[in-house]
């Protein structure tokens, strides 16, 4: 990034803390923002984004610069929607799961088997968290790793942390590695980091949809790690090696990063990303990373051409030696309902002006002729 001031990777490597490594930038720069502190944003990764890892991709604009391919409205002269809905590239149909997501990974026997992540810390790296949310709720902290907020002061001072927060029982630890402040709550209404740390460690008591949607292990404590900006001022490698050491010195048991860039690949993954994967694993700690929503080439084609061979695309910093490369899954075909907003007295694909979902038969609301709806 021009003009800001990065940190050296033995910077971010070494045992200094985040405080020390503000000083250093600002007597190199004092007009620079405190994300200079930190952040060392070499051009390979100035496309790093979050990636939403569930069915429902929606964009998380505080951490997110994702582009979704839709499909376009057909136009009167080309097939329904049922007549094209076939498979590409020979894939097996996938069809579009939401709460069942548990049952997909058969998380419910191991919790009838008694465990629900209890006695266990997951460490989130991602955009942001709202601490008081509902699903960062714990049943009983008898049964947490850390009792006390004096518990976790205790292990930050063996492992010469001195920065981050305790928030509650749930959310133990919490620290904003870009601003270097202990804000973890995105001005966004919309929060990726929210979102991941509800499906891996979500235990809500109120039941506001109709429906209590748990994380897979919602009696596991939560460490949060902030590593996007409501600057908008990117992020980076250095980070991620930052937060991942400072989990596995607080004992945290995994770590997950839903984040990256299209197109990873051995070569390219940072040497002190990787260098901190492996230290952590070999601690017993296993870090997770999403391998991104990009699919494959023919992803969202439904005829695609035989011209062009089909490749998948897998995200960076998922494809670093000993991470485990998750969430790779992209639906072959797309489920659409289809909906008439103009009244074509003739026109049967429009069912005569009356409304037409997937059935028209279905709906007896009728259109006025050559009238709009939106």
């Amino acid at each position: 990034m021009g003009g800001v001031t990065t940190a050296s990777a033995d910077a971010v490597t070494n045992d200094s803390s985040v405080a020390s490594l503000v000083q250093s930038a600002s007597a190199q720069e004092a007009s620079s923002s405190p994300i200079a502190a930190i952040v060392k944003e070499e051009a390979s990764v100035a496309t790093v984004q979050a990636m939403p890892s569930s069915a429902d991709t929606s964009a998380q604009r505080g951490a997110t610069s994702i582009t979704s391919n839709m499909a376009e409205t057909p136009s009167s002269s080309e097939p329904l929607a049922e007549e094209v809905n076939r498979l590409a590239v020979g894939e097996k149909e996938a069809t579009p799961q939401n709460i069942d997501s548990n049952e997909i990974i058969s998380i419910p026997q191991v919790w009838d088997s008694g465990y629900k992540g209890q006695g266990t810390v997951v460490a989130v790296i991602d955009s942001g968290l709202d601490s008081q949310h509902d699903v960062l709720q714990l049943s009983d902290v008898s049964q947490a790793k850390y009792h006390s907020q004096e518990e976790l002061e205790a292990a930050k001072q063996k492992a010469g942390i001195t920065y981050g927060q305790w928030y509650n029982n749930k959310v133990i630890l919490g620290y904003n590695y870009v601003d270097v402040n202990t804000d973890l709550k995105e001005a966004d209404r919309e929060s990726h980091g929210m979102h991941m740390t509800g499906i891996a460690t979500g235990n809500p008591t109120k039941q506001d949809t109709g429906e209590l949607i748990y994380g897979v292990a919602p009696e596991a404590q939560v460490m949060f790690m902030r590593v996007f900006s409501d600057l908008k001022k990117g992020t980076g490698p250095a980070l991620y090696v930052k937060s991942i050491e400072d989990a596995v010195k607080l004992g945290a048991d995994s770590i997950n990063l839903s984040l990256g860039g299209a197109n990873g690949s051995l070569i390219n993954t940072d040497d002190r990303l990787t260098a901190a994967i492996e230290k952590a694993r070999r601690a017993g700690v296993a870090v997770v990373i999403a391998a991104g929503n990009d699919g494959t080439f023919g992803s969202g084609a439904s005829q695609p051409s035989a011209l062009y061979r089909d490749y998948g695309l897998v995200g960076s910093s998922s494809t670093a030696r000993e991470a485990i490369s998750v969430a790779s899954y992209n639906n072959s075909s797309l489920v659409n309902r289809v909906f008439t907003i103009k009244g074509l007295e003739n026109d049967t694909t429009l069912n005569k002006g009356l409304a037409a979902y997937a059935d028209p038969q279905l709906s007896e609301k009728t259109f006025d002729l050559n009238k709009e709806y939106s």
